[in-house]
């Protein structure tokens, strides 16, 4: 058996947000007053939190110093797309395509390389990238759908790879949240640029935002975020 319940929280009317501690003592001796150790595992609703604090709370119930009967996990839905959907505006991947689908530079990528919050494109290699991004931004904005333009070049097949992503849906957003909740400090951490491909083109090694960076592979990457 599974059981899905919401943590315990303090109610709206409380003039004090809680700690995600907090929450995990509060919604531990619940637990342990109203569950059988013999439930196999407890995965969590969101409820109205949203996917950061979501995030916080579970993590807290799972680095508590006391060990539980049961698996800890989570059953999140909402929080974790909240806000891609406020980012898009409750569009998706395919209702994007209409934005641009007279630019001819683009070509779509295949379908398996789409997803709802994801568009992929072909481009040619050679090409200034800061006229194609700056025009499709200014679609954007005019939407005002807030994206992240990331942009690269796979040197194998001279190919331009371009995705438009919501904005903080980036790989290097989830770096910086990683090492935000494990404490990590951003001079102690490398990153290889074939793996974030959203950083300004580079040769060697750099320091990106206080973060090693350094090539891998055969990628150079370049983007642009929502400057709005």
């Amino acid at each position: 058996m599974i059981l899905k319940p919401n943590m315990v929280e303090p109610s709206r009317e409380c003039p004090a947000p809680a700690s995600p501690q907090q929450v995990a003592q509060a919604t531990l001796i619940c637990l342990r007053r109203t569950v059988l150790a013999a439930v196999h595992g407890i995965n969590f609703l969101s409820g109205v939190q949203s996917e950061t604090i979501a995030t916080a709370n579970l993590h807290a119930l799972n680095t508590t110093t006391e060990k539980q009967p049961w698996v800890l996990s989570f059953s999140y839905g909402r929080a974790l797309q909240a806000s891609v959907l406020r980012a898009w505006r409750g569009k998706t991947g395919e209702d994007l395509q209409q934005l641009f689908a007279d630019i001819d530079l683009l070509r779509l990528q295949e379908a398996e390389k789409q997803n709802d919050f994801k568009l992929s494109y072909y481009a040619p290699a050679d090409i200034e990238p800061d006229d194609l991004l700056k025009q499709m931004r200014q679609r954007l904005d005019a939407q005002d759908i807030r994206a992240s333009l990331i942009w690269s070049i796979d040197e194998a097949t001279d190919t331009g790879l371009l995705d438009v992503l919501p904005e903080h849906a980036t790989k290097l957003h989830a770096i910086e949240f990683l090492m935000n909740h494990k404490g990590f400090a951003h001079e102690k951490t490398d990153m290889t640029l074939a793996k974030i491909l959203e950083l300004e083109p580079l040769t060697g090694f750099a320091n990106i935002g206080g973060m090693r960076a350094f090539r891998s592979g055969a990628a150079t990457a370049s983007s642009a975020g929502n400057h709005g």
